[in-house]
């Protein structure tokens, strides 16, 4: 009986770990091809004009935002 639970043991430890490893991949896939989307060129973090206008673009969605909620009660 102990012998057959070591090897369950160790088959279940391989499953365990290749059951782990094949979500991380997924995980990483899909995180990194979200990240490339997401990328910021380096040149546009220096231009503080750029970051003003996206600022200002925010600024307009959150009023947008608070406006459609309180026009919705």
């Amino acid at each position: 009986m102990l012998e057959f639970l070591s090897l369950y043991e160790n088959r279940l430890r391989r499953w365990m770990e290749q059951s782990i490893n094949a979500l991380r991949n997924a995980f990483t896939a899909f995180a990194d091809m979200h990240r490339a989307h997401f990328e910021v060129p380096a040149s546009g973090l220096s231009d503080p004009s750029a970051v003003q206008d996206d600022l200002r673009i925010l600024r307009k969605w959150n009023t947008a935002t608070e406006e459609s909620l309180v026009g919705s009660t």
